[in-house]
């Protein structure tokens, strides 16, 4: 869990006092879990399994600020200011995977490993940035994806390996 504000500020004639100042309050919590399950039958052979999932989701605020030697906290938000931008967002992720690792032979190892990934993107906006509603819109999609790699390793000697790997990653 994260919450807090950070504050940007320049100089700008324009300004009444010569300065701008802004806060921008972030608030986001994370939560997450993930769990491996190991067999090795026999020292030639071994499959280890699991999945892995959390959840975000983040809150983020942006102000002017009227009074350059004041910190304000959006919880004691003492000249009820409004954000000029204010969005949320949310991204739960989770995958399961398993690997194999076989040796038929003294010093060859194969090697497979396959993952399913799942994971969602959802942005909001509640207040749009400086009135621009047309350019601020809601966000939400979902992906799956299926990486996968195939090694062969040899060991060559006690202190060097020859090996292959063919992997596609995605997102």
């Amino acid at each position: 869990h994260q919450n807090g504000d950070y504050r940007i500020g320049w100089d700008d004639a324009s300004a009444p006092s010569g300065k701008v100042l802004n806060n921008y309050h972030l608030n986001y919590n994370m939560f997450g879990a993930n769990a491996v399950i190991k067999y090795n039958p026999t020292n030639n052979f071994a499959i280890n399994g699991g999945f892995n999932a959390y959840y975000y989701k983040r809150h983020h605020q942006g102000y002017d600020i009227p009074n350059t030697d004041e910190v304000i906290k959006v919880w004691d938000n003492k000249w009820n200011l409004e954000p000029y931008y204010d969005n949320e967002g949310e991204k739960p992720d989770m995958n399961v995977f398993v690997n194999v690792k076989y040796s038929p032979v003294s010093n060859l190892t194969i090697d497979g490993s396959v993952q399913y990934r799942h994971t969602m993107l959802k942005y909001g906006v509640n207040t749009p940035a400086y009135g621009m509603i047309d350019e601020d819109i809601d966000y939400k999609n979902n992906w799956d994806f299926i990486n996968y790699s195939f090694a062969l390793t040899f060991n060559t000697t006690d202190n060097s390996k020859v090996y292959a790997r063919y992997s596609v990653v995605n997102r």
